[in-house]
């Protein structure tokens, strides 16, 4: 019984060694893409070796990013303006990720403007945050007479 359970061991030993070690490698770096991808933190005993933040994800709204003033005798209701989606996932470091309440859409410019707008515009960028691949998002503004 010794003798067969030394064989199974001992035979291909180094090919088998060099399959434990490629597992242990692709564990890591299988841990460090669901970190990375997710709000999953890496076990206490591995947090010590990483040294950053960890990585999470965040839904957060979206805001229009009004420029300029509608012409005279006209104005936005800004309590109107719709933002289609009007919420994004986020990512990035825990740190940053905790301070962040919503992401603003690249300046739309509604100077002197005399007509409601639907407007598609991007995401403005953020520093240090990954936005969705779909960054275009459809803006409803009113702009209304005063009169």
């Amino acid at each position: 019984m010794f003798r067969w359970i030394n064989r199974w061991v001992a035979h291909n030993f180094w090919l088998k060694f060099v399959a434990l070690f490629l597992a242990v490698i692709s564990w890591f770096y299988i841990n460090d893409e669901i970190r990375s991808r997710s709000s999953v933190k890496l076990p206490s005993v591995l947090s010590r070796f990483v040294k950053s933040d960890p990585v999470i994800s965040k839904k957060v709204s979206i805001s229009a990013n009004l420029k300029g003033k509608p012409a005279r005798g006209y104005s936005v209701h800004y309590e109107e303006v719709t933002v289609m989606p009007a919420t994004c996932v986020v990512w990035g470091r825990e740190s940053i990720i905790n301070k962040i309440n919503g992401v603003y859409t690249e300046p739309i410019n509604i100077d002197k403007k005399t007509e409601s707008l639907i407007v598609h515009t991007q995401l403005k960028s953020v520093p240090d945050i990954v936005l969705p691949e779909s960054k275009i998002v459809r803006i409803e503004i009113p702009i209304v007479s005063d009169e």
